[in-house]
């Protein structure tokens, strides 16, 4: 049967040439098949075929291209070659090497349990010298996690799927972007809020699939996962070591300037760290996958005020301070008056400010502000200007600290910690404060530091 609009089937011959075998993975876009192709005595080729949906999609099939044309680019022995793009009527596709074995994911689940470090690093140090090789020819992947890590029967590991790369050119020119695509509990924090990108960002999510191989689950998984990557530091794992945790810690920095500088060289210190460090006990039950392997990759908005009420209501419901109903009946009216949903809250007997502060710092594990009484940064305040600071509820503390201390009435204002990073030219480290100290305290800061721009 040779028919590339049929659905798709073991024994469906594509363009004359490729006898389709069995399915044998999901990438980004579509489904990748096992394929023998007959005009090579039946050689075994890994086959990615669009989902039928995106067969007639322009972008898509540019996207396609576009895959091609960056991962030809590499010739590396632990990156899977890609051969070519096949434009059959309505059903594009790529050929590429077919990898006898298993993706990492696969391999964790299959065994219960996560990795000892020693057996971790088995994959790590080919991956990520693939990786630099990679970023070396000025190419990011955009998409490190689990199931892209390829390990063959021989364990030979081979990094796959660069369907959502980029050149290094197009990530650091990026504006703000309304989507970014990825993987959300292994995206970097920069990645998420569609900012440019450096090979940093590749380590970031490098670091968050050696965490998941180690603890059994991704450094955050469980509640609003796109606030904790971008605000909450991940947690030690336990049984590790300290030496090794700093190491896997560091590489998962909020800030790409506080990460290694290449994925060698977090290997080397995470291989030296090992020589000291005390292996993860096998739990059976220890390896429970959040998310569905075969999507992972999705397509989310990177607008994150416009959902800062629902999410910041679903840690205060999940942290046990207001019941579900409470939040529905808040975010109605808050939807409908436009006020904050914490005054709304408040108003109506829900929780009290102190309380919300209090859980927000304790979710995203970031330190309180008495915005009362610690001293504000004359300077820093007068860079930001009182309307910023009024828009967005912070001031700038003084600190010893590298970064800016801004206390915040919603420390998930993304967005204004963001802007305030842009203007100030250094890094935020956000404190929680209740809104009504910080309202207190701008009304009595001194007019002569201040301009109203």
């Amino acid at each position: 049967m040779d028919d590339t609009t049929a659905i798709l089937s073991p024994g469906v011959l594509l363009a004359g040439r490729y006898r389709l075998v069995r399915a044998i993975g999901r990438g980004a876009v579509g489904r990748i098949w096992l394929a023998e192709d007959e005009r090579l005595g039946a050689a075994p080729v890994a086959c990615k075929l669009l989902d039928e949906t995106l067969g007639s999609d322009r972008q898509a099939v540019n996207d396609l291209k576009r895959e091609v044309l960056i991962t030809r680019r590499l010739r590396h022995p632990n990156i899977v070659g890609v051969y070519t793009l096949v434009e059959a009527e309505s059903q594009p596709f790529i050929t590429m090497e077919f990898v006898e074995g298993q993706d990492l994911a696969a391999q964790l689940t299959n065994r219960g349990a996560p990795m000892s470090l020693e057996e971790a690093l088995q994959w790590l140090g080919p991956v990520a010298g693939a990786l630099d090789y990679a970023h070396a020819e000025h190419i990011l992947h955009r998409d490190i996690k689990p199931t892209n890590i390829l390990i063959r029967t021989d364990g030979h590991a081979l990094l796959a799927d660069f369907g959502i790369a980029q050149t290094v050119k197009q990530a650091r020119q990026q504006s703000p972007m309304p989507y970014v695509s990825g993987t959300v509990s292994c995206m970097s924090p920069e990645q998420l809020q569609g900012g440019p990108l450096d090979h940093r960002s590749d380590l970031y999510s490098l670091a968050s699939t050696v965490y998941e191989t180690l603890a059994g689950h991704p450094p955050f998984y469980d509640g609003d996962v796109m606030a904790q990557v971008q605000l909450r530091p991940p947690d030690p794992i336990p049984g590790l070591g300290d030496d090794a945790n700093a190491v896997l810690l560091s590489a998962l920095a909020k800030r790409p300037e506080a990460r290694p500088y290449s994925c060698g060289i977090f290997f080397e210190l995470l291989a030296t760290a090992s020589e000291s460090g005390v292996s993860i006990p096998r739990l059976a039950s220890a390896r429970q996958r959040i998310t569905d392997p075969d999507s992972d990759t999705v397509r989310i908005k990177t607008t994150p005020r416009q959902s800062v009420p629902r999410r910041l209501g679903a840690m205060l419901v999940e942290a046990g301070l207001i019941s579900g109903a409470a939040l529905s009946a808040a975010l109605a009216r808050q939807e409908a008056t436009g006020e904050r949903l914490g005054e709304v809250l408040c108003a109506h007997g829900a929780a009290t400010e102190d309380g919300i502060a209090q859980t927000l710092a304790a979710q995203l594990r970031l330190p309180r502000a008495d915005a009362q009484h610690d001293a504000v940064d004359p300077a820093l305040t007068l860079k930001l200007g009182m309307r910023f600071l009024i828009e967005h509820g912070c001031l700038p503390l003084v600190s010893d600290g590298p970064g800016v201390a801004l206390a915040m009435a919603d420390p998930l204002d993304l967005q204004g910690i963001t802007a305030a990073e842009e203007i100030l030219g250094t890094p935020i480290d956000p404190f929680v404060a209740t809104p009504s100290a910080i309202a207190a305290r701008l009304q009595t800061l001194d007019e002569s530091l201040v301009q109203l721009d």
